[in-house]
């Protein structure tokens, strides 16, 4: 679970219907170029001028309950935000920089660079 480089952002839900929907879950896949691993990290475009290498991004779920990690590309988010009267809501998040899959301290090292990979949302309500 790294924390190098973390920051943490919310989606924050507005003008649900109340009536109808109780709770609100993200569901997460990689997008823009780029990719994930088998264990669900996310995967930075290796085509870009100025990319770092050997670097990946980690998020993870940071509210409501729950903090496991997000495994990007697979159905796992564990996060409910509860929708309140007035039909809003929020889902907590943190993303960290992470070594990369064929980082090895002496013959594939992480260089600088660039780090810039996206992911596309989907919220799921209940």
């Amino acid at each position: 679970n790294s924390t190098l480089g973390e920051k943490q952002f919310t989606l924050n839900l507005s003008e649900c219907d109340n009536a109808t929907v109780k709770d609100a879950s993200a569901q997460f896949n990689s997008w823009g170029g780029s990719s994930s691993t088998s264990g669900g990290l996310l995967v930075p475009p290796a085509n870009l001028q100025g990319a770092a290498e050997n670097v990946n991004l980690v998020l993870a779920n940071n509210g409501n309950g729950a903090t496991d990690l997000i495994k990007i590309d697979q159905t796992n988010n564990t996060q409910k935000a509860t929708i309140s009267a007035d039909g809003t809501g929020d889902l907590f998040y943190r993303v960290a920089y992470t070594q990369g899959q064929k980082w090895n301290a002496d013959t594939s090292p992480v260089t600088a660079g660039t780090v810039q990979a996206q992911v596309a949302f989907t919220v799921i309500y209940n």
